[in-house]
């Protein structure tokens, strides 16, 4: 770890990465870092999903939630 660089915690995902469904921080089965984020996985069966493809996963977009300006 290089000291003159902040130790900046991960941004977490408000969506499971498999499902999409909406997951506050502290909920979710599982949380992971993967670059500057903190992945977050619902339940047994999107870990399943996300560990036999993890790949298929790791490229997606998470939905951004709509904002005022979108209505």
């Amino acid at each position: 770890m290089n000291p003159s660089m902040p130790n900046k915690e991960p941004e977490y995902d408000t969506q499971c990465l498999v499902c999409l469904r909406s997951v506050r921080p502290d909920d979710g089965m599982v949380h992971f870092p993967f670059e500057d984020r903190m992945i977050t996985l619902c339940c047994p069966l999107c870990y399943a999903a996300f560990q036999t493809e993890p790949q298929t996963y790791l490229g997606r977009e998470l939905r951004r939630p709509p904002e005022a300006s979108d209505f």
